[in-house]
């Protein structure tokens, strides 16, 4: 499904990686025409469900769902037969409806259901357990649950939780002169620092990849035009990251694409 258009996504259908391009051709092109007039094509069957997560999770702007239908008995590892990429609301359950080619299926065969919530290149979410569906000892109504993939603890130097950075520079743009801007994400969900001029706070959403800001609250105080300006610089920086990695004792603050918004040090 595009998640813009709402309409049947490429791979809705399909998508045997060892037999024939000109089979998965006509299937996906029959199910495009189906998807249109609201049936399933001759030898095109779907699975309906549902994904949940938990309810109190903020989901970050950009948030997508990819369901996948996996062949998880061939002898050289998983084959992806299918997939769906959904833009989900607010809260859950998101209903899904995912075409495949039931040529692909074979009796004795064994198909999970697994499911990943992203933001751009990153991971939010993903389902921990596989649903098994299609053949015996499969679910008729399967009902796949995101579990949020923790931060490592309990690694020296794993994760920007808990600990006091200072920013170096904002857009690769170094920091120069007397502006300290400061950032320190606390275990419960907070996010404070300082941006050289104002005290701020927020709340955050956190991931081994995934790092998202919810609304800013300032101090009101009043400083001279180039510190403000640096105010200005870093609170538009945090507001489109979404992403974190650390790397040689830097902490990398990204977009939805990868690209470095901040970098901070470590007590610095």
């Amino acid at each position: 499904m595009d998640p813009e258009s709402g309409g049947l996504h490429r791979d809705d259908v399909a998508r045997p990686r060892r037999r024939g391009r000109g089979l998965r051709r006509l299937v996906a092109g029959a199910a495009m025409a189906a998807a249109m007039a609201g049936t399933a094509p001759a030898g095109v069957t779907e699975i309906t469900g549902t994904v949940n997560w938990d309810s109190g999770t903020r989901l970050p702007r950009g948030t997508l769902v990819t369901v996948r239908l996996i062949d998880a008995g061939q002898p050289d590892g998983a084959v992806e037969l299918a997939s769906i990429v959904m833009r989900p609301g607010e809260e859950g359950p998101l209903v899904f409806r995912l075409l495949y080619d039931d040529a692909l299926i074979a009796p004795q065969g064994s198909y999970r259901l697994t499911a990943r919530m992203t933001v751009g290149k990153l991971a939010l979410m993903e389902s921990l357990r596989a649903t098994p569906v299609l053949t015996s000892g499969g679910t008729a109504d399967p009902e796949i649950l995101l579990e949020r993939i923790s931060i490592a603890a309990g690694q020296a130097g794993a994760s920007p939780v808990g600990r006091d950075w200072a920013v170096v520079s904002i857009l690769d743009e170094p920091l120069r002169g007397p502006v300290r801007a400061t950032l320190r994400l606390d275990e419960g969900g907070t996010a404070r620092g300082s941006s050289g001029c104002n005290d701020f706070r927020a709340t955050y959403e956190a991931s081994p990849e995934v790092l998202d800001f919810g609304a800013f609250a300032l101090t009101k105080r009043g400083c001279q035009t180039p510190v403000m300006r640096v105010e200005r610089q870093l609170l538009k920086a945090l507001e489109d990251v979404r992403g974190w990695r650390i790397n040689a004792g830097e902490l990398l603050l990204l977009d939805a694409a990868g690209g470095v918004m901040l970098r901070l040090e470590e007590g610095r």
